[in-house]
């Protein structure tokens, strides 16, 4: 038997509610969520229109760093298969070496300071952020 199109709810207390929003509160990064899911057709829809750009390209001279980082992954693996891990590792010593490079910039004023501060570790990686533009812009092509 075929069931048709139906409505239904729930109700939380209070208590769980501020639970729910303490958790996603840690996943979110400055305080934006994707509840409904939407990111990714907005995402495709700004590459196909501005291609290689994103909102999520706050700091776009670090797409220089990703494409160092890439370029050693490649020179250390041939051109091999390589694990995300590896990409990771060589993503997260560009980083410490950028942090140790800006560290005397520590209370200049300079906007996004307390970010690099406070050494979280960032919900979306660099290297994802920034591999649509590297495409884009033909300083990267994808490995078969």
């Amino acid at each position: 038997m075929a069931s048709g199109p139906a409505v239904g709810w729930f109700m939380l207390s209070e208590a769980d509610r501020d639970a729910a929003n303490r958790y996603l509160s840690k996943l979110a990064s400055d305080g934006t969520r994707d509840e409904l899911g939407f990111a990714p057709i907005h995402f495709a829809f700004a590459d196909r229109f501005f291609p290689g750009t994103s909102v999520q390209h706050a700091q776009l001279r670090y797409v220089f760093f990703v494409a160092w980082a890439y370029q050693e992954l490649l020179a250390s693996t041939a051109g091999e298969r390589f694990s995300r891990d590896r990409l990771f590792e060589i993503e997260r010593r560009y980083s410490r070496r950028l942090m140790d490079t800006v560290r005397q910039l520590q209370n200049s004023g300079i906007s996004g300071w307390m970010k690099y501060q406070t050494g979280e570790r960032p919900v979306v990686r660099a290297s994802t952020i920034y591999w649509t533009a590297l495409r884009s812009w033909r300083m990267a092509s994808p490995v078969a």
